[in-house]
């Protein structure tokens, strides 16, 4: 009986011992299995991406924002495109047309992006995007909310960011236009306290990057930051390119604001980008393999141009001989935004084989629109406030108006 009690206490403790050390074993794996999950991702982001967008037959593509000028061009274009289901996400505000062109045909959720945590509809739902395009965010609080609400909800992440990131940056010393790895703020506090009170813009345009790339390093996310320039074309909510249009169209005319300024000082190379180009290149982003493309910022434009290049284009689009008011007092100018000067291409270029439009041909085709809007009901506030500015005389703009109106039924018949 003895050697049975001592047989049953010596399995009794192999048996405790077992079990101790695969309670080691489990805790062990659960302890590492994250930081694997993580370095998995990090390795390998076209695995980790396929395994997503297998979660939904069509794609989900998230848009915050997506009502207006160049947000409202891609949501357009996916809508033609079968294999994509849209949502988007802005604060109920509709510019041109979007309210009978976007909204009849998407998922809109409306929202502050300031107080994202109060829209519920987002972030109580469990949907899986496997993209969000992000034109909305301005601010790197902004950032780190929308991310905290979407984690583990979305494939990758597209960021319309902006050349005035360079704003705030070291200027370089290659003195050419600015490379996606000239972004590097002063290591001076001072200096850089002073840049980003320069341009606010730019700076938070900046840390929303930094917030990217840090959500990457902690959660392997994929992301693209698209550094954008001054963007031309169709519904632009800027008025920047139909000013110049109206000015061009009434600038000889008697009792108008009179030729086009060109101060000399400021007829430098600029970079402009196609808000049509922009919305073709987002969806090869939905659809490239991540591997060496995503997780990266890029330039995104067209080749450089002067001002007065760009304005004499516009003018023969429209069939107007520019007369130009050359002089240091010539100060009201529409484009640049920014003072560093253009960006370069060259690495999207050849990473995403970028070929934008011709350049006349995005100019000819934006002054279409903006010609043919003229006559258009919805846009005749923003048309008129425009118009006052270039022709104040009542007399001269009922005029013009009636001209115009008369050359668009002509060309409609």
């Amino acid at each position: 009986m003895s050697a049975f009690v001592n047989a049953l206490h010596v399995l009794t403790g192999q048996f405790k011992m077992s079990l101790f050390y695969s309670l080691i074993l489990l805790y062990t794996t659960a302890m590492y299995l994250p930081l694997t999950t993580k370095n998995v991702a990090h390795a390998n982001p076209t695995q980790n991406s396929t395994q997503n967008s297998t979660r939904n037959s069509t794609l989900q593509i998230l848009i915050l924002g997506g009502n207006g000028f160049i947000g409202s061009s891609l949501a357009a274009k996916l809508l033609s495109i079968e294999s994509y289901n849209v949502t988007i996400l802005n604060r109920g505000r509709y510019y041109f047309d979007s309210k009978s062109r976007i909204d009849p045909y998407v998922r809109r959720m409306v929202c502050d992006r300031s107080d994202i945590y109060n829209c519920t509809e987002l972030v109580n739902s469990t949907q899986y995007y496997d993209a969000v395009v992000d034109y909305s965010s301005y601010y790197m609080e902004d950032m780190q909310n929308i991310l905290h609400v979407l984690r583990a909800r979305f494939g990758r992440y597209i960021y319309i960011s902006s050349d005035s990131v360079y704003e705030v940056c070291i200027k370089t010393p290659h003195g050419g236009p600015s490379r996606e790895e000239d972004a590097i703020r002063p290591r001076d506090p001072r200096e850089r306290h002073e840049l980003n009170m320069a341009d606010y813009y730019g700076h938070q345009k900046l840390a929303c990057e930094d917030v990217l790339q840090n959500e990457r390093n902690l959660n392997g996310i994929n992301y693209v930051s698209l550094r954008l320039p001054d963007v031309i074309g169709p519904r632009d909510t800027t008025n920047r390119f139909w000013d110049y249009h109206i000015w061009l169209l009434t600038h000889q005319l008697d009792g108008s604001f009179g030729p086009v300024h060109l101060n000399p000082r400021e007829n430098k190379l600029i970079s402009l980008v196609y808000s049509e180009d922009l919305s073709d290149l987002i969806i090869k982003l939905l659809e490239v393999e991540l591997y060496n493309v995503y997780n990266e910022a890029y330039n995104v434009a067209f080749e450089p141009v002067t001002l007065e290049g760009f304005i004499g284009i516009m003018g023969e689009s429209l069939g107007v001989d520019v007369v130009f008011n050359r002089t240091d007092q010539a100060n009201v100018h529409w484009y640049p935004s920014v003072t560093r000067g253009p960006v370069n291409t060259t690495k999207i270029s050849e990473k995403l084989n970028w070929k934008p439009s011709p350049f006349n041909v995005a100019v000819k085709s934006s002054c279409e629109f903006f010609r043919g809007a003229m006559s258009v009901p919805e846009f005749e506030k923003r048309r008129d406030g425009i118009l006052k500015r270039y022709l104040p005389n009542n007399d001269a703009r009922e005029t013009f108006l009636k001209d115009e109106l008369n050359r668009v039924s002509r060309e409609e018949l």
